[in-house]
C-alpha cells in the first residue's frame, strides 16, 4: 500500500478507528501506521529499524500480515516480518534484537525519532491523521507539523467536551530548545482553535515540549537523541553503529556500467532489464575487515567467491545475473554485519538478506534487475 494513493481509505479507516478508542486512545493511537508504512530507509541507522519494529502491535502485526502491506519488508537477523507465523513468536525475536542493539526507547520516543527522518509523503500521512484524531477526540491535542534535529514545529488543539469553552493553559515547559522569537506561550487555549508553535532545538540535547489544559492532563512531545560513542578518540569503525560508505557498480542491458553508493537500489527497476554484472568495494580501508562475493550466471552457474572491487559478472554477452552472495572476512567480521537485496523479474525486491545468504535464484531463468548493499558495525 502506497501512502499517497491509498490516504483516503486511511482517512476514513482511522475516523472509524477513533470514534470507537476515543475514551482511551493515546494522542498518537492509530497513527503510527502511517511511519510505519512509510518507505523509510532504514537501512542506514539501526534505530530506525528498531523504532519501525517498536511501532508493530498485535493488532497491525495480524492485519498487515494478512495483507502483506508495510512494516513487513524490515528484516530480523535477515527474516522479513512477514515470514513469522505468529505475533508472539515475532515479539520474541523482537526483544532478542532490542538487546542486541541495547535498543530502549518508549514507543512515544521510538515514534517521534522515526518522525524526524521519514520523507515528506509519510510525515504529511502522520500529520493528517494526527489531525483527524484531535477532531474525532476530546481534550487537548498536540499536532507535530515539522521535526528535524534542529527544528520542532507543533500546532496544539484544544477539542472540548460539549457545554466546555476556552480552559487556561497551567503548564508550559520546554527543556532542549526556546519558541522562536516571533511566538509567545498561549495564556489559554480556545474551542476548535490551532495554536501554532514553533521551536528551535539546542544542538545535541533531547527536545521535551509539555503543555496542560486547566483541569485535564498534561500533554507532551519528547524526542530523543542518538548517536555513537562519547569517546572521541576512537576511530570511527570501532564505533557500534559505523556504516563505512560503499562504492558499487552494476552493469545493467542498454544502460552499461552504472555506479551507487551504499544503501540505496543501483540499477533500473521495471523496464525489463538484466543486471550482467556487478563489483562492491570499501571508499575507505577498514583495518581488520574485507568483503568478498559471488554470483550466479545464466548459462555459468555459480562463480567463484571474489575479493572486493572484482567485477562479477560479464559484459557484452548478454547473461543474466541471477543472483549472488556477500560475505565480510577478516579479524573484524564477527564485529560487522554486510545486508543486501535484490529485484528479481516477477518476484520485487527481496531485502534484508544477510551475511553469506544467497539472493536470488537458480534454475528458474530469473533475472536480477537491481541491488542494493550497506554495512553497519553491530558491537
Amino acid at each position: 500500500m502506497t501512502i499517497r494513493t491509498n490516504l483516503a481509505i486511511f482517512t476514513i479507516a482511522l475516523n472509524a478507528l477513533f470514534s470507537v478508542n476515543s475514551a482511551h486512545a493515546s494522542d498518537t493511537f492509530g497513527c503510527e501506521v502511517a511511519l510505519v508504512e512509510t518507505n523509510i530507509n532504514y537501512q542506514f541507522d539501526s534505530t530506525l529499524r528498531m523504532s519501525m519494529l517498536h511501532l508493530i502491535d498485535r493488532q497491525s502485526f495480524n492485519e498487515r500480515r494478512k495483507s502483506g502491506g508495510g512494516g513487513f519488508t524490515i528484516p530480523i537477523k535477515g527474516v522479513p516480518v512477514s515470514a513469522f507465523a505468529d505475533y508472539d513468536t515475532f515479539d520474541q525475536a523482537r526483544q532478542k534484537e532490542f538487546e542486541k542493539h541495547s535498543f530502549n526507547l518508549s514507543k512515544e520516543n521510538a515514534q517521534t525519532y522515526l518522525a524526524t527522518y521519514v520523507p515528506e509523503g509519510g510525515f504529511k500521512a502522520f500529520t493528517d491523521c494526527l489531525r483527524i484524531k484531535a477532531q474525532s477526540t476530546n481534550g487537548l491535542h498536540l499536532i507535530q507539523k515539522e521535526v528535524t534535529p534542529t527544528y520542532v514545529s507543533v500546532d496544539a488543539y484544544w477539542n472540548p467536551p460539549a457545554g466546555i469553552g476556552e480552559r487556561d493553559v497551567t503548564a508550559f515547559n520546554v527543556e532542549g530548545g526556546r519558541l522562536v522569537d516571533t511566538f509567545l506561550p498561549p495564556s489559554e487555549v480556545e474551542p476548535n482553535y490551532y495554536y501554532a508553535l514553533d521551536f528551535k532545538r539546542v544542538a545535541d540535547e533531547p527536545f521535551r515540549f509539555t503543555i496542560q489544559a486547566e483541569g485535564y492532563l498534561p500533554k507532551r512531545i519528547s524526542i530523543p537523541v542518538l548517536g555513537g560513542s562519547d569517546d572521541e578518540s576512537l576511530p570511527p569503525w570501532l564505533i557500534p553503529g559505523y556504516r563505512p560508505s560503499l562504492s558499487v557498480l552494476v552493469h545493467q542491458q542498454t544502460y552499461s556500467d552504472l555506479q551507487g553508493k551504499d544503501g540505496i537500489w543501483i540499477g533500473i527497476k521495471g523496464q525489463s532489464k538484466r543486471l550482467e554484472g556487478f563489483s562492491v568495494s570499501f571508499e575507505e580501508e577498514i583495518p581488520g575487515l574485507g568483503l568478498e562475493y559471488m554470483c550466479h550466471l545464466q548459462s555459468s552457474g555459480d562463480s567463484l567467491w571474489v575479493k572486493a572491487g572484482t567485477f562479477c559478472g560479464t559484459r557484452g554477452q548478454k547473461r543474466r545475473l541471477e543472483g549472488f552472495a556477500m560475505r565480510l572476512t577478516g579479524q573484524l567480521a564477527p564485529s560487522y554485519q554486510i545486508v543486501y537485496g535484490c529485484h528479481l523479474q516477477g518476484v520485487g525486491d527481496v531485502a534484508g538478506v544477510v551475511g553469506s545468504n544467497y539472493c536470488g535464484t537458480r534454475g528458474l531463468k530469473k533475472r536480477v534487475e537491481s541491488m542494493t548493499v550497506y554495512v553497519e558495525r553491530i558491537k
